[in-house]
C-alpha cells in the first residue's frame, strides 16, 4: 500500500495469509479513500508496479486500450518508471500509432539511456515510419547494450533491407539465425536479399531451409520454382510448381510459371493446358491469354491464337504494343486479322 501525505509519502507493506483478508482490507480502505483525501492523504491501493503488470496482462490479451489506461496510471504514480513508458509504446505500436509510440520509447530512453529494449523499439517505430537511417542508429545502440538480443539484429537487418544494403542485411540475418535457427521470417528475408544480389544458388538453398520449416506454405515453393526458372533449371522448376498444384490446383501463379517452364522445354501443348486452367479460374487473366496466344502461334494454331489475342486486347489495350514486338507471333504476323488487331 502506498500513501502520499502532504506531497511526501511512504509505503506500508502488509502480508496476508488468506486472499479473503486482503480483499476485506481493500474494500474497507476504498470506503474511506475519499474521506482521507480531505486530509490531503492520497491512498494508493495499487502502486506503479501493479498497474504495469495489469497493463501487460491486458496487452497479452490484445486489449490495448485497457492496457494503455493501466500504463498511464503507473506513469501518473511514478513518471520516472521506464517500464510502463515502453509498454505503453508497444501497445500504441500494435495499434499502428507509430508517432505516439515513438514518443513513449524516447521518454523511456530519457529515464534510462542504456535501456536496450527501449532503443530497439524506437528503431522498430522508425522503420514503420519509413525513417530507416534513424532506425539504424537506434538499433546499433540496442545492440551495443544487448549484443545477444537477436530481435535487435533482426530489426537492424530489416532496416538495412529497406535501404537496399543487402550485404550488410545478410550479416545481421546470419547472426539472428545462429541464435534462432527456426525463425522462418528471417529465412524468407535472407532468401530475398540473396536473390536481389543475384546469388540465386544460395537463395535457392536458403529457400530450402524455409520450406523445411514450412512444408505446406505454397508461396515458398513458388518462390523456389521462380528462382529455378531464372537459373534455366526448367525441369526442377516444373517439379516445384507441380508440388504447389498438388496442394492447391487453383494457384494461378504456379500455373502461369509452370506454363512458361514447359514452353522453355518446347512443350507448348502442355503449357496451353496450364493457361486454360488459369482462365477457368480467372477468365480475364491477361497474362494467361497473352502467353496462350504466343504458344498457339508457335504451334501454328492460327485461329486459336487470333481468338486469344483478340480477347486479351479487349481486356487490356497495352497488349497491342507487346504484340508488335513479339517474336512468337511471326507465324501469324502476316495474317490480315492480326494486322487489323495490332495495326
Amino acid at each position: 500500500m502506498n500513501m502520499n501525505y502532504m506531497k511526501e509519502g511512504f509505503v506500508n507493506q502488509i502480508t496476508f495469509k488468506k486472499l479473503e483478508e486482503r480483499k476485506k482490507l481493500s474494500d474497507s480502505l476504498n470506503l474511506i479513500k475519499d474521506k482521507l483525501k480531505l486530509a490531503d492523504i492520497d491512498l494508493l491501493l495499487k502502486d506503479e508496479i501493479a498497474w504495469n503488470i495489469e497493463g501487460t496482462e491486458f496487452s497479452r490479451q490484445d486489449k490495448y486500450a485497457e492496457a494503455i489506461n493501466c500504463f498511464d496510471e503507473a506513469i501518473r504514480i511514478n513518471p520516472m518508471f521506464e517500464l510502463p513508458w515502453v509498454n505503453k509504446g508497444l501497445a500504441l505500436f500494435n495499434l499502428k500509432e507509430y508517432e505516439k509510440a515513438l514518443g513513449c520509447f524516447e521518454k523511456a530512453i530519457e529515464i534510462d539511456p542504456k535501456f536496450g529494449g527501449a532503443w530497439e523499439n524506437k528503431g522498430k517505430a522508425l522503420i514503420n515510419l519509413g525513417r530507416n537511417e534513424e532506425a539504424l542508429e537506434c538499433l546499433n545502440k540496442a545492440i551495443e547494450y544487448e549484443p545477444e538480443n537477436w530481435s535487435a539484429w533482426d530489426n537492424k537487418g530489416r532496416a538495412l533491407f529497406n535501404l537496399k544494403k543487402y550485404e550488410e542485411t545478410l550479416d545481421c540475418f546470419d547472426k539472428v539465425l545462429q541464435i534462432n535457427p527456426n525463425y522462418s521470417e528471417v529465412w524468407g528475408l535472407k532468401t530475398s536479399a540473396l536473390a536481389r544480389l543475384g546469388r540465386l544458388d544460395e537463395a535457392i538453398a536458403c529457400c530450402d531451409e524455409l520450406i523445411k520449416l514450412n512444408p505446406q506454405q505454397e508461396s515458398f515453393l513458388v518462390d523456389k520454382g521462380v528462382m529455378l526458372y531464372e537459373k534455366k533449371r526448367f525441369g526442377e522448376a516444373i517439379d516445384c510448381f507441380e508440388k504447389v498444384l498438388e496442394m492447391n490446383p487453383k494457384n494461378v501463379e504456379a500455373l502461369i510459371m509452370k506454363g512458361l517452364a514447359l514452353s522453355e522445354k518446347g512443350k507448348y501443348k502442355e503449357a496451353i493446358e496450364c493457361y486454360d486452367k488459369v482462365l477457368e479460374i480467372e477468365p480475364n487473366q491477361v497474362e494467361a491469354l497473352y502467353n496462350k496466344t504466343c504458344f498457339e502461334s508457335k504451334r501454328g494454331k492460327v485461329e486459336n491464337a487470333i481468338h486469344s489475342l483478340k480477347k486479351a486486347i479487349r481486356i487490356d489495350k497495352k497488349v497491342i504494343e507487346f504484340a508488335k514486338e513479339e517474336e512468337d507471333f511471326d507465324n501469324i504476323r502476316s495474317d490480315e486479322r492480326f494486322v487489323k488487331l495490332v495495326g
